[in-house]
C-alpha cells in the first residue's frame, strides 16, 4: 500500500468517526471526495514526499472543498491549509466542513467566496492547489483557472469530459470545444455548466497559463457511452506559467510588474534565486523569453550573459526577434544549496515619453528543471 492510500484510509476513519458525534440538522455531502486520490496517486507515484515537493513549504488550497475531506487529508500529511467554497452552491451552505473542523480540532482556513466573481484568497502564492471536479459547475471556469495561475504554482484539475456535442453527428474529442448544458439536463443539477472536449480542456489550460505535467483520461463509469454528455473524466497536474508563480524566485530589481498573460518585461539587468530547499535535484534553468524587434532595431543583436553564484554561464546572442528557449547547466544542483543568477543584456531600450521603463526582454516562463 502506497503512503497516499495509507494515509487516506487513516484520515477516511477519523472523518467517519467525526460525523458520528457531530450534531447537525444537514445533511453530508454524498459524495466520496478521497476517491479522488487513487488518480492523484497515479499521477504522482503514489509517494507523499514527492506531493509535499510539490507544496514546497507554502500554503495548499482546496478550492471548491465540500465538506473538506481533501483539505482534512492533506491537513494530516502536515499541510497548512486553505479551503474554499461558496456556500450558495455547496451541498449543506459549507455547514459540513465547519463541523468536521471543530470535531477534529482542525486549524485548516475555511474562505467562503463566490467563485464566478472577483474574489480574495487568504495567502498570495500556494505551493500547491486542489480544483477537482469543480470547473462544470463554474460559469466562468477561465476566470478562475487564469486567477489561480498566478497564485498557485502547481494544481491538480478534473473535470467531465465530452465526445459527444449535440447537434454533430461526429466524434469531437479532436475540437477545442465546450458544450454549455441547459438548466438540469446533466445529472438534474442545475449547477452544471460548462463539459469540455478533450481538445478543449487542454486548449483551455493552455490559454489560463497552466502547463500540463501528467495528464489522464478516464471512462466515467455509469456515464459512458453514445451520447454522453459526462461521459470521461480528465484529471491533471498542472505547473503555472504565470511568471509570479513559476519554480523560481523574482530576484532584486530589474523585473517590471506581470502583464495580464504573466508575462515581465525585464530591465537590463535582472535576476533569480532558485531555493535549494524547494527544488532538490534541479541542475539547470530554463527561460522561455521574446525578444522584441523594438529592441533589435536597427538590425542589431542583443546578447545575455549570466553568472550563477559568480560563475559565468555560456552567453547567448539573439539575432532576430522572436521567441527563444534559454537553458544553462548550474554550477552545483540546486539542491545543495541555493542558486543566485544575475543577468544582463548588453542592449535595452531608454525610458521615453511612451513608456518609462527600462525595457530589455520579455520573459515568458522561468524554471529551475532537471536535464535527465
Amino acid at each position: 500500500m502506497t503512503d497516499l492510500r495509507r494515509s487516506s484510509d487513516e484520515i477516511r476513519v477519523k472523518l467517519q468517526a467525526a460525523r458520528q458525534r457531530a450534531p447537525r440538522d444537514f445533511d453530508w455531502y454524498p459524495h466520496d471526495t478521497l476517491a479522488n486520490i487513487l488518480t492523484i496517486e497515479r499521477l504522482t507515484g503514489g509517494d507523499s514526499r514527492g506531493l509535499l515537493d510539490l507544496a514546497a513549504g507554502k500554503p495548499v488550497l482546496d478550492i471548491g472543498c465540500a465538506d473538506g475531506e481533501m483539505a482534512f487529508w492533506l491537513e494530516s500529511l502536515g499541510c497548512e491549509v486553505h479551503a474554499i467554497d461558496n456556500p450558495v452552491t455547496n451541498f449543506n451552505s459549507m455547514l459540513g466542513v465547519r463541523a468536521l473542523r471543530g470535531e477534529l480540532h482542525s486549524k485548516i482556513q475555511i474562505l467562503e467566496a463566490d467563485l464566478d466573481s472577483r474574489f480574495t484568497l487568504p495567502a498570495p502564492e500556494y505551493g500547491l492547489a486542489f480544483a477537482l471536479g469543480l470547473l462544470y459547475h463554474l460559469k466562468n471556469p477561465f476566470y478562475l483557472m487564469e486567477r489561480l495561475s498566478k497564485h498557485a504554482r502547481h494544481c491538480f484539475f478534473s473535470t467531465a469530459i465530452t465526445e459527444y456535442l449535440p447537434g454533430l453527428y461526429e466524434n469531437a474529442a479532436a475540437a477545442p470545444a465546450a458544450y454549455l448544458a441547459d438548466v438540469y439536463e446533466v445529472n438534474r443539477d442545475s449547477t452544471n455548466y460548462w463539459f469540455f472536449t478533450d481538445a478543449g480542456f487542454r486548449r483551455l489550460l493552455a490559454r489560463s497559463n497552466w502547463e500540463v505535467c501528467r495528464y489522464l483520461l478516464l471512462t466515467d463509469e455509469g456515464k459512458s457511452g453514445p451520447g454522453s454528455i459526462a461521459g470521461q473524466r480528465a484529471f491533471c497536474l498542472a505547473r503555472s506559467k504565470y511568471v509570479n508563480a513559476g519554480s523560481v524566485i523574482l530576484y532584486g530589481g530589474g523585473w517590471h510588474r506581470p502583464e495580464e498573460a504573466g508575462w515581465r518585461w525585464t530591465e537590463r539587468k535582472f535576476a533569480i534565486r532558485i531555493e535549494s530547499a524547494r527544488f532538490t535535484g534541479a541542475d539547470e534553468i530554463r527561460l522561455e523569453l521574446y525578444v522584441p524587434e523594438i529592441v533589435l532595431a536597427g538590425g542589431k543583436s542583443v546578447t545575455l550573459r549570466a553568472l550563477a553564484n559568480g560563475q559565468p554561464l555560456a552567453p547567448e546572442r539573439f539575432l532576430s526577434p522572436g521567441l527563444y528557449e534559454y537553458r544553462r547547466k548550474l554550477p552545483v544542483p540546486a539542491g545543495e544549496s541555493d542558486v543566485r543568477i544575475d543577468f544582463s543584456l548588453d542592449r535595452a531600450l531608454p525610458p521615453d515619453a511612451a513608456d518609462s521603463r527600462e525595457r530589455g526582454i520579455i520573459v515568458r516562463a522561468a524554471e529551475a528543471c532537471g536535464s535527465a
